[in-house]
């Protein structure tokens, strides 16, 4: 593919998404390494750091009760000092490979220093199990009859539209299923017997074992079985430990907590004073992640959690009162919005904070530095000028003063670190191929480190180009093949063998 068609797509897509051109033109020339190592070199300001042991504890609260007291010890002492998340990826079993390289990113700088270190991830658990990311159960990166990558369930289709959040943990039948599924699959010939070798094991060892199914939702056994599968990406045990956990529930958790010992802060000032509200009602109305009053589209403030785990979009319909339809049941939902209310729903996971909550709480409270997808890239920048005119509005002119200097351009999910083969297929490589071969070895994730975050976004390229544009998007532009691309950015090096 020649070069001006790249040109063509970033042409059309710069206008749109101006915060990812503003990243491109500043990083873009800039070794992966050296772009991480970038990342990780934020130390926050003092009122920042006397925030952070808050969250911290919360932080260190979850991951004992999933990980125990050592590795919760550790991000209660190390977190407020680099206080940097992950938060691109879905919440689910780790095997799409957007979020495989997203993560082998967050942590390379450690991978290649082989300094030990321990990172957060926070996965988004507000997505129905059916996106099209699949954290329904487990892809694979062999095409099928569709040329889609291949998928095994670990929940029946029928629940296809509850969220994540609100998904119950699976069992043992849910894994006989899925073994079922990959036998049937190496039988077709869909995948390889090597390849079905791996994914029994997987699920026998790892996803099916005793302590996972012991958990108490699908959220924790994603979290757990994660850290393991993440061990299994390298030939040699990684210096760097990765702590998925749940986003939102981090949130909640905090504010739990806040509402209850009535602090006084603005986040809980937008969701308690009834003047925070109406004006909040109008500058976040239409901006991407928060809500739109005219379409009925997001959810103000916060989602209902419905009666089989489906969200409930809920508005401010009558003064102090929330009030939506849960999907399953019809049946309407009204509760009213004090510190009481709110405490005692969330802690049972009945409300779920929306995407603004969530960022204001992590981003522009604690100035956490989130590194996402390029779509987060951009909903930050309508939040933050948003949240920046309700301080201002209220006098709050200090917190908007210290606002204003967080950064909103933090991307991480997109490029790719390494492709592998499938016959006449390349794909970016995922859990289960990098299982298949062993792990990736020194050399590999050297080859990446080298490469710029341009060449290495640029597979990326025609898939952000068919989201952004979508039915107005070139079909010669939209419909590359991703060895013109890895050509393209001379990325040949980073096809596993």
């Amino acid at each position: 593919m020649s070069e001006s068609k790249f040109d063509k797509i970033w042409q059309q897509i710069a206008p749109i998404r101006p915060e990812l051109d503003a990243i491109m033109e500043m990083h873009g020339n800039t070794r992966l390494v050296d772009y991480v190592r970038g990342i990780w070199s934020y130390r926050p300001d003092s009122v920042y750091k006397g925030r952070l042991p808050e969250i911290a504890g919360v932080l260190g609260r979850q991951v004992r009760r999933l990980w125990g007291d050592e590795t919760a010890a550790r991000i209660e002492q190390r977190f407020p000092e680099a206080p940097v998340v992950s938060t691109g990826d879905h919440h689910g079993i780790l095997s799409f490979p957007l979020f495989v390289h997203s993560n082998l990113m967050f942590c390379l700088d450690s991978l290649i220093s082989e300094t030990p270190d321990s990172r957060v991830l926070l996965a988004t658990g507000n997505i129905p199990l059916m996106n099209f990311t699949f954290p329904r159960g487990i892809t694979l990166t062999e095409p099928n009859a569709k040329g889609r990558p291949t998928t095994i369930p670990m929940f029946p289709y029928k629940m296809e539209r509850t969220w994540v959040y609100g998904a119950p943990a699976y069992g043992e039948d849910a894994v006989e299923k899925a073994a079922d599924r990959t036998q049937k699959l190496a039988r077709d010939g869909m995948i390889t017997e090597q390849k079905e070798s791996v994914v029994q094991d997987t699920l026998q060892n790892v996803i099916g074992g005793d302590d996972i199914l012991n958990q108490p939702d699908y959220a924790a056994q994603s979290s757990v079985v994660n850290t393991r599968l993440w061990q299994k990406f390298f030939s040699e045990r990684p210096p760097a430990e990765l702590l998925p956990l749940q986003l939102e529930e981090i949130v909640s958790q905090w504010l739990v907590k806040a509402l209850e010992e009535d602090q006084d802060l603005p986040v809980i000032r937008m969701l308690l004073d009834s003047r925070w509200r109406e004006q909040a009602t109008g500058l976040f109305n239409g901006v991407p992640g928060c809500w739109d009053t005219e379409r009925k589209t997001g959810s103000f403030l916060f989602w209902g959690a419905g009666t089989r785990g489906q969200p409930i979009s809920l508005w401010e319909d009558e003064p102090g009162r929330l009030i939506g339809i849960d999907p399953s049941t019809k049946e309407p939902v009204n509760f009213e919005l004090n510190s009481r209310t709110l405490a005692d729903m969330l802690s049972r996971k009945l409300l779920i904070p929306n995407l603004l909550v969530t960022f204001t709480t992590l981003s522009f409270y604690f100035g956490i530095r989130c590194y996402g997808g390029f779509m987060q890239t951009d909903y930050l920048v309508g939040m933050k000028q948003g949240w920046l005119s309700l301080l201002r509005n209220f006098g709050f002119d200090d917190e908007a003063e210290l606002v204003s200097e967080v950064p909103t351009a933090n991307y991480l999910t997109g490029p790719s670190t390494s492709f592998v083969r499938h016959g006449e297929t390349l794909t970016g490589s995922g859990t289960f191929d990098l299982i298949e071969r062993g792990g990736l070895r020194p050399h590999e994730l050297n080859a990446a480190a080298g490469h710029t975050v341009w060449q290495l976004n640029t597979p990326s390229l025609p898939v952000i180009y068919r989201i952004i544009m979508g039915s107005q998007a070139d079909p010669d532009l939209a419909d590359v093949d991703i060895y013109e691309a890895v050509e393209h950015g001379k990325l040949q090096d980073l096809i596993l063998r």
